[in-house]
Formats: C-alpha cells, sequence, structure tokens
C-alpha cells in the first residue's frame, strides 16, 4: 500500500487559505471571480494546463455562496448567495496539478491582494504582508505599501502638506 494519497501520486498540491472580508457586496464578489481566474490563468501558463480545482467559499450569517473553476473556458461557476453584508467569512482553496506549492501560495496571494477586496487572512495579517527575504520574481515590490485601504486603520499614503511661511507681513492682516 503507497504511503501517498492520489493527488500527491499525481504531482498535485492544494493550498488553502482562511480568512474574513470587511463589506461584501456584488462588487467583491465580482472581484473574487477574478481571483480565481487569475490563479487558473497563472495554473495554465505554468503547467501548460489547468489541471484541478480552484475554490473559494463566503459565508455571512447562514447563507453561502461558492464559486468553483475547473475550467478557464467555462468560467467561474457560481452556487448560492450572500446579501450585502459587513463582515463575511471565506475560504479559498486551489487544488492542481504541475506547480511548485510555495508558487502557487505566493500567486494566491497576489491576487488576493491585487483584488482590492479589504480583507484579513487567518491570522490578522492582509494578503500584502506576506514576506520575502529574497527577490521572488514576481515584479511587485514587497517592500511598500500597496495604494488600497488594507484595513489596520492606519493611514499609509505619503501626502505631504506644505506650508510656505514668510518671513515678512505683506500688510494685508492674514496669515500666509
Amino acid at each position: 500500500m503507497s504511503s501517498f494519497n492520489s493527488a500527491q501520486e499525481a504531482g498535485g498540491i492544494a493550498v488553502g487559505i482562511n480568512g474574513t472580508i470587511s463589506g461584501f457586496n456584488a462588487d467583491v464578489e465580482a472581484r473574487l471571480a477574478h481571483v480565481l481566474t487569475d490563479v487558473g490563468r497563472w495554473v495554465e501558463r505554468e503547467a501548460g494546463a489547468l489541471m484541478g480545482h480552484i475554490k473559494m467559499a463566503v459565508t455571512s450569517d447562514k447563507s453561502t455562496v461558492t464559486m468553483n473553476l475547473t475550467d478557464l473556458r467555462e468560467g467561474v461557476l457560481f452556487h448560492g448567495r450572500v446579501r450585502p453584508c459587513r463582515h463575511a467569512e471565506f475560504s479559498f482553496m486551489a487544488a492542481v496539478l504541475d506547480v511548485e506549492e510555495d508558487r502557487l501560495r505566493h500567486t494566491v496571494l497576489h491576487a488576493l491582494d491585487d483584488s482590492g477586496v479589504n480583507m484579513v487572512l487567518e491570522g490578522g495579517v492582509t494578503p500584502h504582508h506576506h514576506h520575502h527575504d529574497h527577490d521572488c520574481g514576481c515584479g511587485h515590490d514587497h517592500h511598500h505599501e500597496h495604494g488600497h485601504d488594507c484595513g489596520c486603520g492606519h493611514d499609509h499614503s505619503h501626502e505631504h502638506d506644505h506650508h510656505h511661511e514668510h518671513s515678512h507681513s505683506c500688510g494685508c492682516g492674514h496669515k500666509h
């Protein structure tokens, strides 16, 4: 009897990520479907074909929407519905063949980050807080904050308020 399961024997790997979403609505649902498609396209480029399953479930209260991708030509298939809500939980999973697990996880994290969805991953981090000790070759700069609200409550914008003070008074009575 083999010590490997059939997915391992086929060269398959699985990556799962759980978290919460703030402000779930139809736009967020569409952005999440795009995440599945982005990951599927990456798998297809890496492996030559999308062999496997990429799915996501979003749950709020007692309702769930599942998004499934097994064929890029078919697109993402939806089952169920979650009405707009302040907070929802999600589970993302990709079980595919012929790609490296670390690279798949990295691709998933970037797709979630690039979606612009306000989310926090299990463990209390946002997708863009995954770290690298080396240049991963993905083309993203991991040493800066992205331009969207990460949900931490801090202002990451780099706007500067410039005040020009004059050393003399112009005589109008207003402060310049």
